[in-house]
């Protein structure tokens, strides 16, 4: 009933995971790191393991669901990790996706500290993995610069001037826009 994607980011060493399915909130059930495909799940059901990746799912339209992703997530490299991730689901979505059809779709992403990096979801929506995208392009407004500040293992406190927050997120800004 659902296909997801957990990869590890060579360049961050973040760990991620997008899912896509046709069944209410799906971040706050599947989002797990394993690869395993029972004898019970339903047609199709498969996985593919790569270097630095895995893809699974079942209910789906057929093998093209997984190959598609895995070849879009491979031809992506270029791409920040997030975007990545949506790429490869989108393109998996493209090939047929959950055979059911869709409603909801998660992306989380982990580093270093105990909490995620970006966790987003989409509980309900006539085009999950679109909606994900915009809010991931959402996330890049403020709220990937204002984390960059917050407390972490290396600084506990974090940055609690808003002078220099507001200086970081508009330098993040004007670096970006490049």
């Amino acid at each position: 009933m659902t296909w997801s994607i957990i990869a590890r980011d060579p360049v961050t060493g973040q760990f991620g995971i997008a899912v896509a399915t046709k069944f209410f909130a799906v971040g706050a059930r599947v989002p797990h790191i394993a690869a395993h495909t029972g004898r019970e799940c339903v047609d199709w059901c498969g996985h593919i393991k790569g270097d630095g990746f895995s893809i699974a799912g079942n209910m789906l339209a057929g093998a093209a669901v997984l190959d598609e992703t895995a070849k879009a997530y491979l031809a992506r490299a270029s791409l920040p990790f997030a975007r990545r991730l949506i790429a490869a689901m989108r393109a998996g979505e493209a090939a047929g996706g959950d055979k059911r059809g869709k409603q909801s779709a998660a992306l989380l992403i982990h580093g270093s500290e105990e909490w995620s990096d970006l966790d987003l979801r989409v509980d309900d929506h006539t085009d999950p993995l679109a909606e994900l995208s915009r809010l991931e392009a959402v996330s890049r407004e403020r709220w990937v610069h204002f984390a960059k500040f917050l407390p972490s293992k290396r600084n506990p406190v974090g940055v609690i001037d808003r002078a220099e927050l507001e200086a970081g997120i508009a330098a993040a800004l004007a670096a970006e826009a490049k």
